[in-house]
């Protein structure tokens, strides 16, 4: 019987051996202090990390790189790391959807007030609806209701029968002013006004 060869009882031991020293190099992965790139797993500019091989020549933890910061609305990026870039992003927008606020529509009296609302993508639509729309004139509102620049005894609208003017429309309901005096009158009151307190003056020193 032909005996066996001796490397051939070593090679199970020499494969075996093999098997762990490429098992435990496997594990170790990496030279102590060099470094690679990896993955977060968070979002945006958090995305990117640094691993650096430790003394134990594993990898340690991944490190961000970027910290989160507030988001700038032009770069392209996802600067605070919550998953939307630029005007994608809340912070970025000029109002919440749904929100609305006043607004000036260019009309007169009571349609001047409107409203705009703020849109799907977090700005105002740039429309301005009024409020009010126009009505017949109420003559003692202070309000000009039919939005033609005119309040109450001003429009002719609240004229009164006869087709008089708003000036007349006044003297109807309030009374006509005081007349004033003629020129002549004017004058003689000039001239007499020093004449009657020189006389008055002249009485109290006689008093005296």
């Amino acid at each position: 019987m032909r005996k066996t060869p001796l490397f051939l009882w070593l090679t199970p031991f020499f494969l075996f051996g093999l098997l762990i020293a490429t098992s435990s190099h496997t594990l170790a992965c990496c030279w102590p202090g060099t470094s690679r790139s990896c993955d977060t797993g968070l979002l945006g500019v958090c995305a990117d990390g640094t691993q650096t091989c430790g003394s134990n020549g594993r990898w340690g933890e991944c490190v961000q790189n970027v910290q989160p910061s507030e988001e700038v609305c032009d770069d392209g990026l996802d600067n605070n790391c919550n998953g939307f870039v630029d005007l994608e992003d809340p912070e970025c927008w000029d109002c919440q959807p749904g929100d609305t606020r006043w607004c000036d529509t260019g009309l007169l009296g009571v349609c001047a007030d409107g409203t705009e609302s703020c849109g799907d993508d977090g700005f105002w639509d740039g429309e301005c609806v009024q409020d009010v729309l126009p009505s017949e004139e109420v003559c003692d509102d202070g309000l000009d209701n039919n939005c033609n620049g005119l309040i109450d005894l001003e429009d002719p609208e609240c004229a009164p029968p006869g087709g008089c003017s708003p000036a007349a429309a006044d003297a109807a309901v309030y009374g006509n002013p005081p007349e004033r005096g003629s020129g002549l009158s004017a004058l003689l009151f000039a001239l007499l006004l020093p004449v009657g307190a020189a006389i008055l003056l002249r009485r109290v020193y006689r008093k005296r």
